[in-house]
């Protein structure tokens, strides 16, 4: 009979299905599968981290701020207007916008109390805090120290001591 019809017998055939492999029968492959694997593993620990803790932010600010919405089949139907109007209505001030924009304030607010918890925090590092896009951090705080409600410190900002005693 030809040697290429017989099956290997190689320790991988002769362990059930569920029990370990001996290190010495794995190939070299595995071996750098493993440790690629371990050294990512090894990388992604810090953003895990981080990610756990932006999760708890994100809960911390949900509670503060969440409201019960009504499920799709409770909603009333939107009436059918007849006209457009040439004025526009004023921001709503409590609910996100159909175009996604937060309420009126609460990305200042959000940030007031970042800068009061972190004095020195700067722009990216509010926005990793919070997942508002840096542009919006950057021109709002601009906007805080140009009215006074914010002052440099440093490379960040932080809350005017005067504010601070009051």
């Amino acid at each position: 009979m030809s040697g290429a019809l017989m099956p290997h017998t190689t320790d991988t055939l002769t362990h059930p299905p569920g029990t370990p492999i001996p290190e010495k029968v794995m190939s070299p492959t595995v071996d750098e599968i493993r440790r690629t694997a371990e050294a990512r593993l090894d990388e992604l620990k810090p953003l895990l981290a981080e990610a756990a803790q932006l999760q708890s932010l994100l809960a911390a600010l949900d509670t503060n701020t969440s409201m019960e919405w009504p499920a799709a089949d409770e909603v009333a139907p939107m009436p059918v207007r007849a006209a457009r109007s040439s004025h526009r209505p004023g921001r709503p001030s409590t609910l996100r916008g159909r175009d996604g924009r937060a309420p009126q304030g609460s990305n200042k607010r959000v940030i007031l109390d970042i800068v009061a918890d972190h004095p020195g925090i700067a722009a990216p590092a509010i926005a990793a805090l919070t997942g508002m896009k840096r542009t919006v951090i950057a021109s709002t705080i601009s906007r805080l120290k140009r009215t006074g409600e914010l002052e440099p410190e440093g490379a960040g900002v932080r809350i005017p001591r005067a504010a601070r005693v009051a």
